[in-house]
């Protein structure tokens, strides 16, 4: 396995603004602003955030599963 290497905050930026016009731009964002895994991010709902506290808070991941994919 080779071993995992993470943007740097410049390359997180280049790659945002080549990004800019995909329509996966703010998951992007999402996921290197929060440092979330994909899976988190698909299993985000409206009710884990608060607009007030500025949270989020992961209760479920998007995961696959015998036959397809499913909420853990």
């Amino acid at each position: 396995k080779k071993e995992m290497h993470a943007m740097s905050a410049e390359e997180a930026v280049r790659f945002l603004k080549a990004a800019k016009s995909d329509i996966h731009h703010v998951l992007f964002a999402l996921l290197l602003g929060t440092g979330l895994r994909p899976g988190e991010a698909f299993g985000l709902k409206w009710s884990d955030f608060d607009p007030y506290a500025r949270t989020l808070t992961v209760q479920r991941t998007w995961a696959r599963a015998k036959g397809g994919y499913k909420f853990q």
